[in-house]
Order: structure tokens, then sequence, then C-alpha cells
């Protein structure tokens, strides 16, 4: 029996059209993962199944080579947690030192060749200030945790204008490496209104995520800016589609699919910080469902086998 907060909760699909709840629980060992199979039914009721934000004890379990299975709990109150518990209510946080070097990245004006895009780009990020410095950058996968969107947007402007430069000395005009640091500043803007951390320092999504998503947010804030900042109609529209393309598939919610270098870039660097965090995420849960998973969905066809022995020793060096 332990106790813990349910501070990631993901669904999932098993083998014979059913389904489970995968889940990231806080206990006072740590982060763990976990599952519970077979759900059916009402599949959001705290009494059948823990929740997103739930304090739980766990009264039967085993321990199965993706995690914890959960068999039997019962729903707690902060109340019911002794003194040396309590900490299992406190969320992860971002490296101080990672963090202020994301922000140090992210507001100096040197990754822009022209510096009223770079003054249209910060003054589209007043408005979320400082929330923009302090939410979580996804649910469950990479970067969930207080800062983390300023350490994904922070790596994601590194990696995007890395490469942007190195492209645009072969490519010359065809590239603006400016519309590049513009877009991935901003791609993920509009979480500052979805995305928002529970009383137990888990992450979750506000109604908006579903019903209009981070996309549509953050191309209002960059139109609203665009429509009396003074600068030029192209430079907008070309940051707009980088934003509203950076997912790279409808599949994977891209509101168009990208069609420019400057898109490209920015998909690729987001697609790197994201993996690159999965994979970081996976190592300190051990929950290596979530690699296959998460890290697979960009291609199975070719990084499957790959990742899976890369699952299966990293399994093996964790238990040996």
């Amino acid at each position: 029996m332990f106790r813990a907060a349910v501070v990631g909760q993901e669904k999932r699909e098993q083998k014979g059209n059913k389904a489970f709840w995968a889940y990231n629980l806080r206990t006072i060992e740590g982060l763990a993962p976990a599952m519970f199979f077979d759900i059916e039914g009402d599949i959001t009721d705290p009494a059948k199944y823990p929740q997103l934000g739930n304090i739980i004890e766990v009264k039967d379990w085993n321990q199965g080579n993706r995690g914890i299975i959960i068999r039997e709990f019962r729903q707690l109150a902060k109340e019911d947690l002794i003194e040396e518990e309590l900490f299992i209510l406190e969320g992860e946080k971002a490296d101080p030192k990672v963090w202020q070097a994301a922000k140090d990245l992210i507001y100096s004006p040197n990754r822009f060749e022209n510096p009223q895009f770079h003054a249209f780009t910060m003054e589209c990020l007043k408005k979320y200030e400082p929330t923009f410095l302090e939410a979580p950058g996804a649910v469950m996968v990479h970067h969930n945790y207080k800062g983390g969107l300023l350490v994904h947007t922070g790596e994601v402007l590194y990696y995007a204008y890395g490469n942007a430069v190195m492209l645009q000395r072969q490519n010359g005009p065809f590239l603006n490496q400016d519309v590049v640091s513009a877009a991935a500043i901003l791609h993920d803007l509009g979480k500052c209104e979805t995305y928002f951390i529970n009383s137990v320092g888990g992450v979750e999504k506000s109604v908006a995520e579903q019903m209009i998503g981070h996309l549509t947010y953050s191309a209002a804030r960059i139109q609203e800016v665009g429509s009396h900042f003074d600068v030029p109609k192209w430079f907008v529209r070309e940051v707009l589609h980088c934003v509203l393309a950076h997912h790279g598939r409808p599949e994977w919610n891209s509101v168009v699919v990208p069609q420019s270098l400057e898109a490209w870039v920015l998909h690729f660097a987001d697609m790197l910080s994201s993996r690159a965090g999965s994979v970081m995420g996976t190592l300190k849960t051990k929950n290596y469902s979530v690699m296959e998973n998460e890290v697979l969905g960009y291609d199975k066809q070719f990084m499957t086998q790959g990742i899976l022995n890369y699952c299966d020793k990293m399994k093996g060096a964790t238990n040996g």
C-alpha cells in the first residue's frame, strides 16, 4: 500500500479494442509510471478510476514491465496525508540555470537582424507575462512542469536559429532568419491560455485547449499585434504560417502543413525539443510506454525497432 498524487494521465489503447489509463504518480519515493487496464463505462468517474489531480491510496497493485498496475485504490484528501507525505503535492519546477538560460536567449535581440521584428515579437509576449515564464510546456510527455514552456521555447529557438543560419548561407533570399526566430518564440504562446498547473502540481488542459487549441490562441495574438504594429504584412503572414504549421501534420493537430522553408525549420526544431523532452521524461519516470507511444508517433516504419531496442536497453540498465 502507498499514497500518491496523480500528476499525469492519458488514455491509451490496448489490444482487443480496449483502453487503459496511463498515469504519472508522485510518491514519497519519487515519480512512478502506473496503469489501470480495461477501463469502461464512465472512465472519468473518480470512484472507479484515479483522475488527474487526485490524491490516492493504492491498496492493491503489482509491478508490471511498464510500471505499476493499479488494481484497487481509494480517494484521499490533503488532510489525510501525514506531514512527511505533503511534499508529493509540490510540483516539479524547471532547473533554475536552464530556465534562466532559456529566458536570456528568448529576450535577447541577438537572434534578429531587424530590430523592429524583435520589438514586434516582444510586444506579442507582453500580454502573457508573467504567465509565459511559469507555464508548463505539455501535460504528460515533455516539459510538463512549472517553467517548462519557457525551457521548451528556448530550446526550439536555439535549434531553429542554428539551422536557419546554416540554411540561409545555402539558400540566401529563400529563408528569413527573423521569421524563424519570431515564430520559434511565439509558436506555443497560446499555451498560456490553455495549460495550467493543478493543486497537486500536475499539468492539465483547460476546456479552451479542447475547443479552440493553443495554436489558435498563438495566431490570434500575432494577428492582434500585427494589426497595429509597424511591421510589414508579409512578415506577420509568414510568422503566422509557421506557427499554424509547426505540428507538421493534420493528424497531429496542425492547422496547415508546412509550405515554407521557415515553417519546416520550426517544425523540426519543435519535434527535436519535444521528442528529446519525452526521452528525458521517460528516463526520470522509467515510463517506457510513454516513449514507445509518443516518440514512435513520428514515423513508426523506420523508428520503431531502434527506439524499442533503446527502451529494452534502458530497462536492463535500470533493473541491473
